[in-house]
């Protein structure tokens, strides 16, 4: 008995304990939950920004009198004219540099911490004499010095 009025007279002061948690406790993200992603930043602005970009296709690069363009093919089967700049992918992507056989992009990923990270990706053309769904190598790794910002 004097045990049970001893636990019914500690509660109150474990309650007020239990409220003074720090701030910044509070604040951390629970690790066993995928962060949150606004519904705002995954709608699509155009039809590049659908498919990932690892769907996508070189097809050809395209010189021109300034600068080059690229030709991707799409899941979809449909072509589509890029040039340096353009958003591409469901990531966030953009092409960072076209070259005579790549075309380089730059997508933001969410990582572990829920932190974004910028990924590179690199688009080639196939090789002579193979069909277009081989040789068309996607090389994907973090961009240098972005790692964890």
């Amino acid at each position: 008995m004097i045990r049970l009025a001893f636990l019914i007279a500690a509660l109150p002061a474990v309650a007020q304990a239990a409220g003074q948690i720090p701030e910044e406790v509070t604040k951390v993200r629970d690790p066993f939950k995928m962060p949150t992603i606004k519904a705002a930043a995954l709608k699509p602005r155009s039809e590049l920004e659908i498919y990932p970009v690892e769907k996508f296709k070189l097809v050809a690069v395209i010189t021109g009198p300034k600068k080059l363009r690229a030709m991707l093919q799409g899941p979809d089967n449909k072509s589509y004219f890029v040039a340096e700049g353009m958003a591409i992918g469901f990531r966030k992507g953009v092409i960072r540099k076209i070259t005579h056989d790549a075309v380089l992009v730059r997508e933001q990923v969410l990582n572990v911490l829920g932190q974004e990270e910028n990924v590179d990706s690199e688009l080639k053309l196939p090789e002579e004499g193979k069909p277009l769904g081989e040789g068309n190598g996607i090389v994907g790794q973090p961009a240098p010095g972005t790692a964890g910002k």
